[in-house]
């Protein structure tokens, strides 16, 4: 525990006048009183190394406080509800009987971390372990599964095996934190490159989509409409339409389709992620081309509104359906 021994002279230090200090005593953390032999809290210490929001709200009680290193942002937002120290030298939040201290603190990336992130061509490594969690891969067939370099899927498993969101079997691998995998993902994806803007007529959101695959035949629907067509849960999607494409749209295909290029009140958008013009993962269905559903999730994790109210839902069906519930 050097780091959270490390972290409690550091929490002292705002605590100086309150009579109240901090001591480790076989796995528990008491806050005592210096004026008097009572203790003011007696709590529990559960260590969670990057961890999802999911697990913190599993972890969490009244009688204990969360040790957390190298948590997501949602996760950090999701602790700040709960006791907790952030570890090396994040925030805290302690709050029992008698005592109430909290300090919140954005800790720059550390300089010496240089681990890979998850976007572009490495977003697809996690698409891939995400859209087949179950299974054992090598190095090799997570790498050609995922249109990549066996020295970048070797990269991206290097460091999610650090973070404990991969398990290492003989030299394979098994993701065992989807949760945590997809919103790191979320956390570290890249916007995409807006192509072309435009409105084009259509009574749905889903009668636009199926016009424009019907002229750019090898586009793939994504954002908000992808995600509601997974999972509807919104009566009404709000626009645009979001086509992820290969290459630059035909422009005349489309005017002549009734497609107008604009800015203002434009209800489609053509992307493509930047650097990395296709390695998207599609699916089909009712005549509607997608990306995939956790690409789809990714899209949408950070929407306010509803949409977050279908992001919610949604990523529990999916960790759902790939428990076989």
């Amino acid at each position: 525990m050097d780091d959270l021994v490390n972290a409690l002279p550091k929490i002292e230090k705002n605590l100086q006048g309150s009579g109240i200090v901090l001591v480790l005593e076989g796995g528990r953390l008491l806050l005592k009183n210096t004026h008097s032999t009572k203790i003011a809290a007696d709590l529990r210490v559960q260590r969670l190394y990057r961890p999802s929001s999911e697990d913190i709200e599993q972890a969490a009680a009244a009688d204990s406080v969360l040790v957390i290193t190298a948590p997501t942002q949602k996760a950090t937002k999701t602790a700040a509800r709960y006791n907790y120290i952030t570890l090396p030298d994040g925030g805290y939040r302690i709050i029992a009987p008698g005592v109430a201290i909290s300090w919140e603190q954005e800790v720059p990336p550390r300089a010496e971390r240089r681990s890979v992130k998850l976007r572009g061509l490495t977003g697809v490594v996690a698409e891939t372990l995400l859209l087949e969690r179950k299974k054992v891969w090598s190095v090799r067939a997570l790498a050609d599964a995922s249109a990549v370099s066996v020295a970048l899927a070797h990269r991206v498993l290097t460091r999610l095996d650090g973070e404990g969101i991969t398990s290492s079997l003989k030299g394979d691998r098994k993701l065992v934190n989807a949760r945590a995998l997809a919103e790191l993902w979320s956390q570290e994806e890249s916007k995409p490159q807006v192509l072309l803007k435009g409105f084009v007529y259509g009574g749905s959101n889903e009668a636009v989509a199926k016009k424009l695959l019907g002229v750019e035949p090898n586009v793939a629907i994504g954002g908000v409409v992808a995600a509601n067509s997974y999972h509807p849960v919104l009566t009404r999607v709000t626009a645009p339409v979001r086509l992820w494409t290969p290459s630059d749209p035909d422009t005349e295909a489309l005017h002549r389709a009734g497609f107008e290029s604009t800015e203002s009140g434009a209800n489609v958008e053509f992307v493509r992620s930047k650097g990395n013009p296709w390695r998207v993962k599609m699916t089909e269905a009712e005549g509607l081309q997608r990306v995939s559903p956790w690409r789809a999730w990714v899209e949408i994790a950070s929407s306010g509104g509803r949409t977050q109210e279908l992001a919610d839902e949604f990523i529990e069906k999916l960790l759902k359906e790939d428990e076989g519930g």
